[in-house]
């Protein structure tokens, strides 16, 4: 080495902040749970897919409360596969979901189930829950709503007659 290249001051390298884990995005808190928003996205998403019991007060304007009364069926499930992921769910892929998330006595995953389903996806594949909030019209960022879902049908508007 010569003189010159042993007098020049070392510089320090600026500091990089190292990338936010998965369990601090916006899909996860800090301890690993579905966030608020995500949570808010999954109600929503549910009780567009869902079905409901006769017996549920009419009109429920609480997205969660909705949520909390409705199920998927076997039918509703396949609805929600084609819209996000294009085709109908696999029979062994229904199995293991009737199996170990929570269903109702008709063997139709609640809410708690299709949550808990979203859980277990977004720790151990992100990127899949953000495709899928892709599909449902949302920026997987900010979890806003920024298009038209792919493959969803504008509901009908009630008639004002």
């Amino acid at each position: 080495m010569s003189d010159t290249q042993k007098e020049q001051p070392s510089v320090a390298e600026p500091s990089v902040e190292a990338p936010k884990s998965p369990s601090s995005s916006v899909l996860l808190t800090e301890d690993g749970e579905l966030s608020d928003k995500l949570y808010e996205v999954l109600q929503v998403v549910f009780n567009k897919y869902a079905k409901f019991p006769d017996s549920a007060p009419a009109g429920i304007d609480d997205a969660l409360a909705r949520a909390k009364t409705g199920s998927l069926g076997r039918q509703e499930m396949n609805a929600f596969a084609r819209a996000t992921n294009g085709q109908d769910l696999p029979d062994e892929q229904w199995e293991e979901l009737t199996t170990y998330l929570d269903v109702n006595d008709d063997t139709e995953l609640t809410f708690k189930g299709f949550t808990a389903l979203y859980s277990l996806q977004t720790e151990n594949d992100e990127a899949e829950t953000k495709q899928d909030l892709e599909h449902w019209g949302h920026d997987p960022k900010t979890l806003e709503l920024v298009a038209k879902p792919e493959g969803v049908e504008k509901a009908a508007e009630p008639s004002t007659s």
